[in-house]
C-alpha cells in the first residue's frame, strides 16, 4: 500500500521559503495547545553551508506562516513570530522557535487594572478593543462588581476569566474566539481512530482530584447574608459507596452574587470531573487531530468511546509524518464501569442569615 507523502508551506514575512527549507529540513514540529495557551512552532535545519548563520539569518519577531497537507487535507497551523534562535554543532544546525502571534511582543506586558461594574462581555470586549483584536462568540452578560487584572498580561487575564466562567478561549490571527467548553465537547466527532492505527498509547482512570460536587460561599453585604451554592457532579458510580468517598470542592470569598456562584460552580465541577479519564496516543500524521476536536476511539475495550483533544503535536522529519495527542474522556456513560445521570445536576442555593 502506498503511503501519502505530506507537503508543507512555510512563509517568512509573507515570502515563500518552502523550497529553501526543504533542502535543509531535519524536523518541523507544530504543537496545537489547549485553551488560552500559545501554539508553538519549532523548525530544525542543517546548516553545513552556513547560510542560516549568515545571509539567511532569521530575525527575532519575524512572521512565519505554516501549512501542512496530506491526502488532500490541509492543516492551517497559523501565524507565528520567531521567539528564539538556537545554533548547535557539529554538525551545524539551527533551531527556530516561534510562538503564535497573540503571545508575542507587547501582549506579554503584565498590567494592573481594576474593572468595575461591568459585565463579563464588556470586560473582555474592552480589552480586545485596546489591543485591536476582534471577539467572536457569545459571552454571557454576567454582572461583575469588580475584577482585578493583577500583574497579568491581557491574554492571561482574559484566559482566567474565560476559564472561571466555563469558556474555551483561543486566538486565531486577530480574533479572540470564545465558546462554552460544554458546547465544544458536545460537537460531533471529527473522525474515528482504532487501536490498530496507533503506534503507542496510554490511559489513566483516577479518583484523586475528582470531586462529588462544588460548594461556593459568598457574603451579600446588602442583605447581610451568606449565600451557599451547591452543585453535585453529574455522575454516579455503580458502586454504592463510591461517591461517598469523594470530597466536595469548596471555594470561598471568590464570587459576588448568586448568578456568579451558579456559573462558576458549574464550570468548576465540569473541569474537575471531566479529567477523570485522560490519555494520549501517537499515530501516523493526521491533520484532523487538532485541539478542540472530538474523536471516537475503538478497539480499546472499556476505554473506547468519545474523547476530546486537549493538545496535538504534528511532526515532520526524515522518519515521516506523525501526530501525537493528549485527550480526555467526555462521555464516560459509554464505559461499563460508570453510570451517568442523564439530567443536568441541579444547583441548590441556601441563604444563611
Amino acid at each position: 500500500m502506498n503511503v501519502a507523502s505530506p507537503t508543507y508551506l512555510v512563509l517568512y514575512n509573507g515570502k515563500d521559503i518552502s523550497e529553501d527549507v526543504s533542502h535543509s529540513l531535519i524536523s518541523l514540529n507544530y504543537e496545537d495547545k489547549v485553551s488560552g495557551e500559545a501554539d508553538e512552532l519549532e523548525i530544525t535545519l542543517e546548516d553545513k553551508m552556513g547560510r542560516w548563520q549568515n545571509d539567511w539569518y532569521p530575525q527575532k519577531g519575524a512572521y512565519l506562516t505554516v501549512n501542512i497537507g496530506i491526502s488532500g487535507k490541509n492543516l492551517d497551523c497559523g501565524v507565528f513570530q520567531i521567539d528564539e534562535i538556537e545554533f548547535t554543532g557539529p554538525p551545524d544546525q539551527i533551531t527556530i522557535k516561534a510562538l503564535s502571534t497573540g503571545f508575542y511582543g507587547k501582549l506579554r506586558t503584565r498590567k494592573g487594572y481594576a474593572h468595575e461594574n461591568k459585565t463579563l462581555s464588556e470586560i473582555i470586549r474592552s480589552i480586545a478593543a485596546k489591543i485591536k483584536y476582534n471577539v467572536i462568540g457569545n459571552i454571557e452578560n454576567i454582572r461583575i462588581g469588580r475584577s482585578t487584572q493583577n500583574r497579568e498580561t491581557d491574554l492571561q487575564f482574559i484566559h482566567r476569566l474565560a476559564s472561571n466562567y466555563g469558556y474555551n478561549f483561543t486566538i486565531k490571527g486577530k480574533n479572540l474566539i470564545f465558546i462554552k467548553q460544554t458546547e465544544l465537547e458536545a460537537r460531533n466527532t471529527s473522525l474515528s481512530i482504532d487501536k490498530t492505527q496507533v503506534t503507542s498509547w496510554g490511559f489513566k482512570d483516577k479518583t484523586s482530584q475528582i470531586f462529588k460536587g462544588t460548594e461556593i460561599k459568598f457574603h451579600n453585604p446588602n442583605a447581610n447574608e451568606v449565600i451557599r451554592s451547591v452543585r453535585p457532579a453529574s455522575f454516579i458510580d455503580q458502586e454504592e459507596d463510591y461517591s461517598s468517598q469523594l470530597d466536595t470542592l469548596e471555594l470561598r470569598g471568590k464570587v459576588e452574587n448568586e448568578e456568579q456562584a451558579n456559573v462558576i460552580a458549574s464550570a468548576l465541577i465540569h473541569k474537575t470531573v471531566s479529567l477523570q479519564q485522560t490519555g494520549s496516543f501517537e499515530t501516523t500524521g493526521n491533520v484532523l487531530l487538532v485541539s478542540g476536536n472530538n474523536i471516537d476511539l475503538t478497539g480499546f475495550g472499556a476505554l473506547s468511546g468519545i474523547w476530546h483533544i486537549l493538545t496535538s503535536t504534528h511532526n515532520l522529519s526524515a522518519s515521516g509524518f506523525t501526530t501525537s495527542v493528549e485527550i480526555k474522556r467526555i462521555n464516560i456513560s459509554s464505559s461499563p464501569t460508570k453510570k451517568i445521570s442523564k439530567s443536568k445536576a441541579p444547583v441548590t442555593t441556601y441563604k444563611v442569615k
